[in-house]
């Protein structure tokens, strides 16, 4: 998973579409990597379920994480605010998780946001 910067809707719109609807540069395109634009500000996560915590469930693969633990590795000074996306009913109380597993910061559903207590003590 390779995360480029798209400086305008423009952009995201002219994305072509996964066989399930998921917009994503097209290999062949030259696009700014985060590598050369610089740190990232925020990423959205999606999840199958997700804690109050922070815990997420994907999809097995382990994509985000590894993203996650690249770029604290490439910009150790800069962290992103992790926020996962989901429907209330992905909401659960426990995930079973593995060392390689990323808390995320916050996990907003249906106009509602859990801020996890980690995310809490880092900002005070």
């Amino acid at each position: 998973m390779e995360m480029v910067r798209l400086p305008d809707q423009k952009s995201f719109d002219s994305l072509p579409s996964t066989l399930w609807g998921i917009r994503q540069p097209d290999p062949s395109w030259t696009w700014e990597s985060y590598h050369i634009s610089g740190p990232l500000d925020l990423i959205l996560a999606p999840g199958v379920a997700f804690t109050p915590a922070g815990l997420r469930c994907g999809h097995g693969k382990g994509y985000y994480d590894r993203f996650f633990s690249t770029h604290s590795s490439n910009f150790p000074l800069k962290s992103p605010l992790r926020i996962g996306l989901a429907l209330r009913q992905q909401i659960i109380k426990n995930i079973p998780v593995s060392e390689t597993d990323i808390q995320l910061d916050d996990v907003i559903y249906e106009g509602e946001k859990i801020v996890t207590d980690e995310f809490m003590e880092l900002s005070k």
